[in-house]
């Protein structure tokens, strides 16, 4: 091979080389390229979610705050915490029990028994917590029950579940609490029943049926109700559920969709589900939509409203405008099954009145299910919580009567909202704040 033969293809093969490095510093240059764009995205998705978490921290922040769901507890200032004392065999049937450190004398015949929601199928004592707390600190003997729900293992057992089951727990949990009361001194012959949806639900129907039911054993008078978004009747129409089967056909809704949207569709599954398992009657979405008689009393038998009758205790319920859970609808029969038994508010009403039916009812006109968007709302419903329990559940006595029971520490009638300031930790448990034995 010639020299000029060997330069030639030094030559051919120094371009070619160059070409390729040329080409893979390119396809190198778009990799690496492509790898600046992917760390840049999940940079700033890193970034976004980390906006997102502190969002959502400071929305939920502001709802518990703005919302009454957060209330200190500190032993040497408040009192004592009974944790989960069973009022039953079952094991869902526990309570917690707050005791105040000083017994007032004039609040030793009362107490508040506070019912969580969850759609009778979940949720716990830690959603009332706050609400227990709050009246326990202003003096008042109160008890935060669980009850029995309809969860996994009873669904294979749909016969032996019913609101029924529930108001028996209610009954079970008040003689508890009476029981615990005597041991700490107080001589409870008057209970307020509060809860949160379906505790608030469960505390109408037991409050009204104890004040207008012969039949209705309760071992302890109900004071007072007070209900937060409380379900207060179950017909379809309530729920805003449009009536478009016709009874006179065989139309049937679940073979039917396109007459209805999903939102609908989803809504009548679950209220009539809910309706089945609370009155213990299996209702199909057809005749929950179209009631038979059969299906008419299984329904009214769980609704509030056809207990309001001459006789029900005094009631003042809250619930949200933009309530999409417990549609509006239910505090507007609410108000006006209370109209029709002509009631008046508690601020209207003399202490010595026993015979103007009492209800107030508060709108909280921002705020959905969980009452969370209407701070002032919520320093109104304290406030009137208050007024009913000063007005049914205090005993006026004189300044030198005594009820017997050991005082702890000569600062005992101390403020507890006095004391409160400055604790910075919640502690639930101190036998030095006994009174009385178990």
């Amino acid at each position: 091979m010639s020299g000029i033969e060997t330069e030639n293809i030094e030559s051919y093969l120094d371009d070619e080389y160059e070409e390729v490095v040329l080409e893979e510093s390119d396809e190198g240059k778009k990799k690496r390229s492509v790898w600046r764009v992917l760390r840049l995205v999940f940079l700033i998705l890193c970034g976004l979610a980390v906006i997102a978490a502190l969002v959502v921290f400071f929305v939920a922040k502001n709802a518990i705050r703005d919302g009454g769901y957060a209330e200190t507890w500190v032993v040497e200032a408040h009192g004592e915490i009974l944790e989960d004392r069973s009022y039953g065999e079952n094991p869902q049937q526990v309570m917690d029990v707050y005791v105040p450190r000083t017994l007032d004398p004039a609040k030793a015949n009362g107490a508040i028994l506070f019912i969580h929601g969850g759609a009778w199928i979940g949720g716990g004592r830690w959603e009332q917590e706050a609400f227990a707390k709050m009246m326990a600190k202003e003096g008042y003997l109160t008890g935060n029950m669980e009850y029995t729900l309809y969860n996994n293992d009873l669904k294979e057992r749909k016969d032996e579940y019913s609101i029924e089951l529930v108001l028996e727990d209610v009954r079970l949990a008040l003689a508890k609490l009476v029981e615990i009361g005597e041991e700490y001194g107080y001589h409870i012959d008057r209970v307020a029943l509060s809860g949160h949806s379906a505790g608030g639900h469960i505390s109408m129907l037991y409050g009204f049926r104890s004040g207008t039911r012969e039949d209705f054993a309760t071992p302890v008078k109900i004071a007072f109700v007070a209900p937060r978004v409380g379900p207060f009747d179950f017909h379809a129409k309530t729920w805003d559920i449009p009536h478009r089967v016709d009874p006179t056909t065989n139309n049937d809704p679940s073979e039917d969709s396109q007459s209805k949207t999903w939102t609908e569709e989803k809504r009548i599954a679950t209220m009539a589900k809910i309706a089945s398992f609370l009155s213990g009657v299996e209702i199909s979405e057809r005749q929950y939509l179209n009631p038979d008689e059969k299906t008419e009393a299984a329904i009214e038998s769980i609704s509030p409203l056809y207990d309001v009758k001459p006789g029900v205790p005094p009631i003042f319920a809250a619930y949200g405008a933009k309530d999409i859970i417990v549609p509006s609808q239910n505090y507007k029969l609410l108000k006006h099954a209370f109209s029709g038994l002509k009631a008046k508010s508690v601020a209207d009403v003399e202490p010595d009145d026993t015979e103007t039916q009492v209800f107030d009812l508060l709108v909280f006109p921002n705020s959905n299910h969980m009452l969370a968007r209407d701070p002032d709302y919520t320093l109104k419903w304290r406030g009137l919580f208050l007024s009913y329990a000063s007005r049914y559940l205090t005993t006026p006595v004189e300044p030198s009567e005594s009820v017997g029971v050991e005082e702890i520490g000569d600062d005992a009638k101390t403020s507890s909202r006095a004391e409160d300031s400055g604790a910075e930790a919640e502690t639930k448990k101190s036998p030095s704040t006994r009174r009385g034995s178990k």
